[in-house]
């Protein structure tokens, strides 16, 4: 049984949080590209999280075409909006590079892609000036500065079941000139579980969904770590009343031992 919740509130991180997710690129319904990419909060400080993203991606049943890309996205701790978006793509056929693209995005103000606290029919505008460098090596990197605005709406509450688990989610919808975007953000997770990306006429494109993640929670405010780590205090515990029990039933140094008499001999009768 899945209860959804009505309300998720803004989560913190920490250096070492994780979510992986199995990635598919998709053509008329058919699966032409699948992989994995990964987020790991990789440093912290006052002012903001550093996301890095690693992932690979290949066509079906072979891997002489390999996709690879590393980036990191810088966040504004106190609403986790995107100051910063590094990303390198290679395009790799065996050993030779045959495509490589580096993109430096920066925002101001910082593009707020979530608005906390979420909650079903909240709208929010993420309106910013981006500047954009895109370089195609061996060609010199071009720079250019738009205004770039995108619409997001929390359009409704949705159970769903991905590799690592089930979740309750809130549904963050928007939409470009190009493309319509769902983002499935769930409390228990402390992020997405599921990442959709459609054509205008909803023709499924991209599909992310979670594998694995050190932050997802079994019930609200328990994660696995904090479990292990409770697991591991109550059987330090439990040894250690063991070892005072035994102590204390045992006899001091130097204390006499009792033998017990023997039993009593029977007697014949006549």
């Amino acid at each position: 049984m899945i209860i959804v919740t009505a309300q998720a509130q803004q989560p913190s991180y920490s250096v070492g949080d994780y979510w992986k997710y199995r990635i598919e690129f998709l053509s008329a319904s058919e699966i032409v590209m699948e992989g994995t990419v990964t987020r790991t909060i990789v440093e912290e400080s006052n002012e903001q999280y550093v996301m890095e993203v690693v992932g690979s991606w290949h066509p079906p049943q072979q891997d002489t075409v390999m996709w690879t890309e590393t980036g990191r996205v810088y966040l504004q701790k106190s609403d986790l909006s995107i100051v910063k978006d590094e990303r390198e793509l290679k395009q790799m056929s065996g050993e030779e590079v045959t495509y490589h693209l580096i993109t430096n995005i920066t925002y101001s103000p910082p593009y707020k892609e979530s608005d906390f606290p979420l909650d079903v029919g909240k709208f929010w505008w993420g309106n910013t000036t981006r500047t954009q460098t895109i370089e195609l090596p061996p060609l010199p990197p071009g720079t250019s500065i738009t205004q770039f605005s995108r619409n997001f709406t929390v359009v409704r509450t949705e159970g769903v079941t991905v590799p690592a688990g089930t979740f309750d989610s809130l549904v963050v919808a928007s939409l470009t000139f190009d493309n319509v975007y769902e983002k499935y953000y769930s409390s228990r997770a402390n992020g997405n579980v599921r990442e959709l990306v459609y054509d205008r006429n909803m023709n499924l494109k991209e599909r992310r969904e979670l594998l694995e993640s050190n932050r997802i929670e079994l019930i609200p405010g328990l994660t696995l770590e904090l479990l292990t780590y409770i697991i591991i205090a109550i059987v330090a515990v439990v040894i250690v009343v063991v070892v005072v029990f035994y102590l204390r039933r045992r006899p001091p140094p130097g204390a006499p031992t009792v033998t017990p008499p023997p039993p009593p001999k029977a007697t014949a009768k006549t």
